[in-house]
């Protein structure tokens, strides 16, 4: 089972996303992420991976789901109070770059 507002909001997300911008929010009234924060785009390969792994593998299970319902009811506010630290987006960034690493050698992200 999917969780479906998810989905249409990642669907109608457009690729220049970013919480660096004045507001969280862009133009379509979607929220901006830690991943996109720290890697400055949508569309970069390392939310993409991140984006994979939430739908094969998080979105697969019950307890998957309820962390993704607790990142997407908190990653908006963390992204506000995250826009003026870099040292805290730096160290995010790193831990990210090594899940990145872990889920990409697992072969999860892989069709």
């Amino acid at each position: 089972m999917k969780l479906k507002n998810f989905e249409k909001s990642e669907q109608s997300n457009p690729k220049n996303t970013s919480c660096i911008s004045k507001s969280i929010h862009n133009n379509n009234n979607n929220p901006c992420y830690v991943a996109t924060l720290v890697y400055e785009s949508y569309d970069a390969p390392e939310t993409k991976v991140l984006r994979t792994f939430r739908d094969r593998v998080l979105l697969q299970t019950k307890s998957g789901r309820a962390f993704v319902r607790f990142y997407y009811a908190t990653s908006p506010a963390l992204c506000v109070w995250l826009k003026d630290k870099l040292t805290i987006r730096t160290a995010i960034k790193s831990l990210l770059d090594s899940l990145v690493s872990r889920i990409k050698n697992s072969n999860i992200t892989n069709t």
